[in-house]
């Protein structure tokens, strides 16, 4: 550019050097402008539309404050995307409250199969085969390192997707993860709440995760490590933004993905104790996933406190709160909306459940006494099923002709009761199963520990030339503790075969050998 600049006036000015030059810093510019992240998507001040009310916009305002678009994943995932990645009912005020008033229609998008296939298939046959390679490539390529030469198809994909894939990479770098929570059913309801952004990640990782494979059979272990951590960033970031069970579910299947990818890379004895140095510095500086207390103190608790909240407002919502077997409910729905119920005591009752929750979950570094925690929680859920805390059962009738007690008898006779009766049928019916969470988290946090000891154990060989005898030969030159077993908090089973080959085990939530079972919760890492 400099020269281009000098060569403009050394005695051989002309007009056509002028225009030239201009054309030239135009192309610089824009150049320039292609590498930014943000280029393409104009945005403003995000905006929370005044129809959104209650819990609704309680849960959006607490998630979105401070959250300016230039710090937000999603801004970016919105223009990967496209901004008919949301329905077209919620489209506008999805993007008034991400703070986008447009984005480019020649931004950088995600090509998806379809459309590849559309554009460089000559016939039917040709596109049938070559979407056939790109799916084997998603399924066979994602767990251990592979060259062009494995799937020309798929790596050909790849390398269309390059420009999509390094923003995706550059969204993963932002520090908050807003996706407006909204529904286009009447009323709009949390449990309902389109994910519709988070729904299309899926797709895009694998490929990211295929990427990194291949860069690192193709000497490219930077680009291939930014890859991988870029997955692991948009795992956290998810989990941390999104309020909800299965959007923290959906965070833990990336980093299963990754971790699987490092596991094979680990196995498959191709780095070098450098790079395996490299990666697991990398790895040590990222945070835990979001623990699973935290969607049921925050996503599920808005959840059942919009539920009571349409309770007082909603007909329809009251129709299915007296639904039971088909009977005609109309007289015990009229009695419900005419009633005085105190609604601070249905809401507090419900907290007061869900803070039983909150609390079981939070236990980590008490397993024995969490699982008593689970147990009680659930002894209290049969115990309210059985009808021991309904109000109606203080008037169970004496025989079958006898008909129950009508919803406003019961009231008259137990205002109070009742209305906290009302909270505990919301909270029990939306109920956490705690015990799926405590393994969904746990089984997480052991595939980061094994692979953090993999890759010790493989820079340990590069010193060494030989495996350790313990993994507590690894602390403190190389990792500052070793992580424990989640499940069993005691250290993972490692076996040593000679000098050469050695097995990390985890024997998963049974702490029993599961080979040959239909349900199989082991996790193994075996080095070469």
């Amino acid at each position: 550019m400099r020269s281009t600049i000098f060569s403009l006036f050394r005695g051989n000015f002309s007009w056509s050097a002028c225009i030239l030059f201009i054309c030239i810093l135009v192309q610089h510019g824009h150049a320039e402008e292609s590498a930014t992240p943000l280029s393409g998507i104009k945005t403003t001040s995000p905006v929370i539309n005044d129809n959104l009310t209650g819990e609704l916009r309680r849960l959006n305002a607490t998630l979105s404050k401070g959250i300016a678009p230039r710090d937000n994943a999603v801004v970016i995932l919105v223009k990967l995307f496209g901004t008919d990645v949301f329905e077209p009912a919620l489209k506008k005020d999805s993007l008034d409250m991400l703070g986008i008033e447009s984005v480019s229609a020649q931004s950088t998008r995600f090509q998806y199969v379809a459309d590849y296939v559309k554009e460089h298939a000559e016939n039917e046959a040709q596109a049938a085969n070559l979407a056939t390679q790109i799916q084997i490539g998603l399924v066979e390529l994602a767990n251990h390192p592979w060259q062009r030469s494995d799937n020309a198809a798929f790596a050909d994909y790849l390398t269309e997707n390059k420009e999509a894939l390094d923003l995706f990479v550059a969204a993963s770098e932002l520090p908050k993860y807003y996706a407006p929570l909204l529904c286009s059913d009447t009323p709009s309801r949390l449990i309902s709440a389109s994910l519709a952004v988070e729904f299309r990640l899926k797709f895009v990782y694998r490929c990211l995760i295929a990427r990194a494979l291949l860069r690192v059979k193709e000497k490219d272990v930077d680009g291939a490590f930014r890859d991988l951590l870029a997955c692991h960033r948009m795992a956290r970031l998810l989990a941390a933004g999104s309020p909800f069970d299965v959007s923290i579910v959906k965070a833990h299947v990336i980093e299963a993905m990754t971790c699987q990818a490092e596991t094979g890379l680990i196995e498959s004895g191709i780095l070098s104790g450098s790079q395996a140095q490299q990666l697991l510095k990398l790895l040590l500086e990222l945070p835990d996933i979001t623990a699973p207390e935290v969607a049921a103190d925050m996503g599920e608790r808005a959840i059942i406190q919009q539920e009571i909240e349409l309770l007082q407002t909603d007909r329809e919502s009251v129709v299915g709160f007296f639904e039971h077997g088909g009977k005609d409910s109309s007289s015990e729905v009229e009695a419900f909306q005419n009633a005085k119920i105190q609604w601070d005591l249905a809401k507090k009752r419900a907290d007061e459940i869900q803070d039983g929750v909150v609390q079981a979950l939070s236990m980590h570094d008490k397993p024995r006494q969490q699982l008593e925690q689970f147990q009680k929680l659930n002894d209290q859920y049969e115990q309210w099923l059985k009808g021991d805390e309904e109000p109606v059962a203080k008037e169970k009738p004496d025989a079958e002709d006898k008909p129950a007690p009508k919803f406003e008898e019961v009231f008259r006779s137990d205002p109070e009761g009742t209305s906290r009766w009302i909270g505990e049928a919301i909270a029990y019916s939306l109920r956490t199963n705690c015990w799926q969470r405590k393994l969904t988290h746990s089984r997480g946090q052991n595939r980061k520990a094994m692979v953090l000891i993999g890759l010790a154990l493989v820079v340990y060989r590069s010193q060494h030339e030989t495996y350790p005898t313990a993994l507590s030969e690894l602390t403190p030159e190389i990792l500052a503790e070793v992580p424990l077993d989640m499940f069993s908090h005691e250290p993972f089973q490692y076996t040593r075969d000679g000098s050469k080959q050695a097995r990390l085990t985890s024997w998963g939530a049974n702490q029993a050998n599961d080979a040959g079972k239909a349900y199989n919760d082991d996790q193994t890492l075996q080095f070469p």
